[in-house]
């Protein structure tokens, strides 16, 4: 083997394993890095298994306990309540280290964290008009994604990018929280 090569795959392993450290390394919530990966298994579970028609008679009709086990929207209440409880305990320490809330600096942070891989999405949708076979326009209805009250204004399968409507919800929380700090 090619010593360049050589080194490249070594550099390649430095790599994986430097990034297996810090997916173990505990953090301040260790626990919630669990919780979130289970209900990620959750949601994926439901949607390989229930988005799918035949699948789906068969989990409901034969397999009743599966379909419990695999309900997505368990896995999007775990989701929201880590959500509002790393929220609150970040607005709680902010308040007592600050004695109050900083909330422009809040928000423009959350923005930050959201909006521009959603914007992204948002902007490829309008570019393919997906999905296929969409009853909705992407371009026209976009906006409402962008302020995210996609959830509000009624969505389907057919609409487009109807599946933010977790995003959104999210958001709405990150919106809704600081001013019980206050």
């Amino acid at each position: 083997m090619p010593s360049q090569m050589r080194q490249c795959l070594a550099s390649f392993v430095d790599f994986v394993k430097e990034g297996c450290r810090d997916l173990c390394k505990p953090g301040k919530h260790a626990a919630c890095d669990g919780m979130r990966a289970l209900a990620m298994i959750w949601v994926v579970s439901h949607h390989a298994v229930m988005d799918r028609e035949e699948s789906s008679r068969l989990v409901h009709g034969k397999w009743r306990l599966v379909s419990v086990l695999i309900n997505g929207d368990i896995g999007v209440d775990i989701f929201l309540a880590l959500s509002g409880f790393l929220l609150g305990g970040a607005l709680y320490e902010e308040y007592q280290r600050s004695g109050g809330m900083k909330f422009g600096t809040f928000y423009v942070k959350r923005w930050f964290r959201i909006a521009p891989a959603y914007i992204a999405l948002i902007l490829l949708a309008v570019l393919a008009n997906q999905p296929a076979g969409s009853t909705d326009n992407c371009l026209q209805n976009s906006w409402k994604n962008l302020i995210f009250i996609n959830n509000f204004t009624g969505y389907s399968v057919s609409t487009c990018l109807f599946h933010t409507w977790s995003i959104a919800t999210e958001f709405q929380l990150y919106a809704m929280t600081p001013p019980l700090f206050s």
